[in-house]
C-alpha cells in the first residue's frame, strides 16, 4: 500500500512544475518612465493600497499592451496564496479567453475609466476582498480579452493572512472554496497517515510536499518573502491555517435571512394557492404524432433548485417522443425559471454556461464548408458566451443573440453580442424575416413549449439556403436509463421535450429544412458522472437558505457540511472518470447530446455532408 504515497509525491512534483510554468508566464511590471502619467485609468484596492509609482507603472504597461483591466499581484505575496491562485487560473490563458470568469488576488487592480463606466463599477474605492473580487468579475465581462495579471514589484503585500478568514478565502477561491477546504484537511490527514502506516513512503511524500514551493518559485521574479519559512515549515503552517480557516467557516454567519425576506414573501405569495396554476391540463395525446398511446417514463422532483413540485415525463409508444406531461404553464415557467438564469442563480448559470472556449469554437465551426456566415442569430444565448467565443472563429460575421432573461441586455452592453433581442423566437420572427444566414439553438429547443413553432420561426428568420444549427440532449443515450432521474439532461422541470434524432429530423423536413450534418459522438459533453454525482449529492443535501425553503436548523447545516465535504473527493474522481471515458463514449456513439445542421429549403446543387452517419436521419 506504500506505493500510494510514492505516486502522490510524484504527482505533487509534477503539479509544482505546472504551477511554475503558470507563475513564470505572469509578466513583471517595468518601472514607470518620467513621462508616464496614470491618466485615463482608475483603480480599486483591497488588501493593500496602490502607491503612485505602482499606479504609473501599471497604467503605462496597460496602455502599451492594449489592456483594459489589470490585476496586480504584489511580488512579496505569500507563497501559499500565489500557489492557490495559479491553481485556479492560468494567467496566460486568462488573457486569451474572452469568456473566462474574472479573478483577483485580492490586492488591487487598475482599469480603463471607460471600462468602469460600462461595467457600472465606481473607480477609486477601497473595498473589502469579497467586493473587490466581485468588481473584478464584473469588469472582466466588459474587458473580454483585454484583461491580464501582472506582478507589481513595488506593491507591498498585506500583512494579514488572506487564507484564514472564510469570507476572504471563499471570495478568492470562488465556488470551489468548500472543496478546497475539505481537500486541505484530507491532504494533511494523508501525510500523517503515511508517516504512521508507511514511514519511508510517507516521508518521501512529506518532503515532496515541503519542496513544492521551492520548485514553483525558485529563481523567478515573483519571489515570496516567506518562501524559506514555507519550505521548512509548510506542514505546521498549513495545519494552523486550515484550523483557523475551518474555525472561521464554522463561526461564519450563514447568508442573512433578511437578505431573502423579500424573495421569501414573493415565493410564499406564489405558493399560497398550491401548485395547480403552474401546470397545464394533462394532455392525452402525443404533441408530435397525436397518438394516445402514452406511458409514464420518469417521475422526479426539482433536483437543481429544489423548488416544490413533482414532474412527469411520458413517452409515446408510436413515435417514442418523450415530453413533460402535464406541462408547465406560463406561470409555472416563470416560477421555476425564477432565480435560475438571474438573481440568486446567476453564479450557477454562469458556471453552467461558462463551458470551455474550445467547445464553443467547435460549435461555431460546424458550418465550415457549408456556409461563410455573415449574420448569425443565437437563440437562447443567455449571457452571450457562445456569441463572444464564436467571433474568434468567424471574425467577419455579426453575432446577435436572443433570450428571455435580462442577461441578453448585459451581453449587448459588453459587446458579447452585436444586437440582443429579449423574448421568444416565434414572437419576433416576423420582424426578422430572412435576416440571418445562420440560426443556432444550442440546448434551447428542449426548453420550448412547442418545438414545431420554434423550428418554423427559425425558417422565417433564415434567408433561403440559410443554416439552422441545433444541439440537444440525446434521450436515446444509455446513461439516461442507467442513472434515472439523476441523469442531468432530463433536467426537470425545465426540459419540456426530449427529441430523438429521428423525431427532430422529421420535424425539420416538415418545416422545409434538409439535414446536412448529424453528429452524435463528437457532441458528447464530458459531464456524465460529474453531473450525476452533483445531482445525487444535491438530493441528499439540498441548497440551504433558498427563499422557497424553510430556514435550516443546526443538524441540517451540519449534514450539509458533511455531504459537500465528501463531495470534494467524489466530484474530482467523477471529473477524471468523465475525461477518461469520453473518447470511448464518442467512439461508440453513446453521447449524451447530438447536433444537427439543416439547410432551409432543399437546394439540389448544394452537396451535403455527414460527420457521423446519416443512417439515423433516414431511419
Amino acid at each position: 500500500m506504500r506505493w500510494i504515497w510514492y505516486v502522490v509525491a510524484a504527482l505533487w512534483a509534477l503539479d509544482a512544475l505546472r504551477m511554475r510554468v503558470r507563475v513564470r508566464s505572469i509578466p513583471v511590471l517595468p518601472p514607470a518612465g518620467p513621462a508616464d502619467a496614470p491618466l485615463g485609468y482608475g483603480g480599486l484596492s483591497g488588501a493593500t493600497e496602490v502607491d503612485a509609482e505602482t499606479r504609473a507603472a501599471a497604467v503605462a504597461y496597460a496602455k502599451r499592451e492594449g489592456i483594459s483591466l489589470l490585476d496586480l499581484i504584489p511580488a512579496d505575496s505569500a507563497a501559499l496564496l500565489v500557489m492557490g491562485l495559479v491553481q485556479l487560473v492560468d494567467p496566460a490563458a486568462y488573457r486569451r479567453n474572452p469568456i473566462a470568469k474574472g479573478h483577483s488576488s485580492g490586492a488591487a487592480l487598475v482599469a480603463d475609466l471607460d471600462l468602469f463606466a460600462r461595467a457600472g463599477v465606481p473607480p477609486e474605492q477601497r473595498l473589502d476582498i469579497p467586493r473587490l473580487v466581485e468588481a473584478a468579475q464584473r469588469l472582466k465581462i466588459f474587458a473580454t480579452d483585454r484583461a491580464a495579471v501582472v506582478v507589481a514589484p513595488t506593491l507591498r503585500a498585506a500583512s494579514e493572512n488572506l487564507l484564514v478568514r472564510w469570507p476572504w478565502f471563499a471570495a478568492i477561491a470562488g465556488r470551489s472554496s468548500r472543496f478546497v477546504l475539505f481537500a486541505q484537511g484530507l491532504t494533511l490527514a494523508f501525510l500523517a497517515a503515511g508517516l504512521w502506516i508507511a514511514p519511508t513512503a510517507g516521508l518521501v511524500a512529506l518532503v515532496a510536499f515541503h519542496l513544492q514551493p521551492l520548485l514553483v518559485f525558485g529563481g523567478l521574479p515573483l519571489h515570496p518573502l516567506d518562501l524559506t519559512r514555507t519550505v521548512l515549515l509548510r506542514s505546521p503552517i498549513e495545519l494552523w491555517n486550515w484550523a483557523r480557516l475551518l474555525g472561521s467557516r464554522i463561526t461564519a454567519s450563514e447568508p442573512a435571512a433578511n437578505d431573502n425576506e423579500q424573495r421569501a414573501r414573493t415565493y410564499a405569495d406564489q405558493l399560497r394557492n398550491g401548485l395547480d396554476n403552474f401546470f397545464e391540463p394533462r394532455r392525452n395525446n402525443c404533441p408530435l404524432c397525436g397518438s394516445s398511446r402514452l406511458v409514464s417514463f420518469l417521475r422526479t422532483t426539482d433536483l437543481v433548485q429544489h423548488k416544490p413540485g413533482r414532474f412527469v415525463l411520458e413517452q409515446c409508444r408510436e413515435c417514442e417522443h418523450i415530453f413533460q406531461n402535464p406541462r408547465l404553464s406560463s406561470a409555472g415557467l416563470a416560477f421555476y425559471y425564477g432565480d435560475f438564469y438571474e438573481g440568486l442563480g446567476t453564479a450557477v448559470t454562469e458556471a453552467l454556461m461558462g463551458a470551455p472556449m474550445e467547445l464553443y469554437l467547435t460549435r461555431a465551426r460546424l458550418v465550415d464548408g457549408l456556409s461563410q456566415p455573415r449574420r448569425w442569430l443565437d437563440v437562447g444565448t443567455a449571457h452571450g458566451h457562445f456569441c463572444c467565443a464564436a467571433q474568434r472563429a468567424w471574425p467577419e460575421a455579426r453575432f446577435d443573440g436572443l433570450d428571455i432573461s435580462h442577461g441578453i441586455e448585459q451581453a449587448e452592453r459588453a459587446g458579447w453580442v452585436t444586437r440582443g433581442y429579449r423574448g421568444f423566437l416565434p414572437d419576433v420572427a416576423g420582424d426578422l424575416a430572412s435576416t440571418y444566414d445562420v440560426v443556432s439553438l444550442f440546448h434551447c429547443l428542449e426548453h420550448t413549449p412547442d418545438p414545431r413553432a420554434e423550428i418554423a420561426a427559425a425558417h422565417t428568420v433564415l434567408e433561403p439556403g440559410g443554416l439552422l444549427v441545433i444541439e440537444v440532449p440525446d434521450p436515446e443515450c444509455p446513461m439516461g436509463r442507467i442513472f434515472g432521474r439523476f441523469w442531468f439532461p432530463w433536467f426537470q422541470p425545465q426540459h419540456l421535450h426530449l427529441l430523438s434524432v429521428k423525431n427532430l429530423t422529421k420535424l425539420l423536413r416538415e418545416a422545409g429544412f434538409e439535414p446536412a450534418i448529424v453528429q452524435r459522438g463528437p457532441a458528447h459533453i464530458r459531464l456524465e458522472l460529474t453531473s450525476t454525482m452533483m445531482m445525487f449529492l444535491s438530493w441528499l443535501s439540498p441548497r440551504l437558505n433558498a427563499p422557497w425553503q424553510r430556514r435550516p436548523g443546526r443538524l441540517q447545516r451540519t449534514w450539509n457540511h458533511v455531504v459537500w465535504g465528501a463531495a470534494s473527493v467524489l466530484i474530482p474522481l467523477a471529473m477524471v472518470s468523465d475525461h477518461l471515458a469520453a473518447p470511448f463514449i464518442r467512439r461508440f456513439g453513446l453521447s449524451n447530446a447530438y447536433r444537427v445542421v439543416a439547410r432551409r429549403d432543399l437546394v439540389p446543387t448544394v452537396r451535403t455532408r455527414t460527420l457521423d452517419t446519416m443512417a439515423a436521419v433516414n431511419a
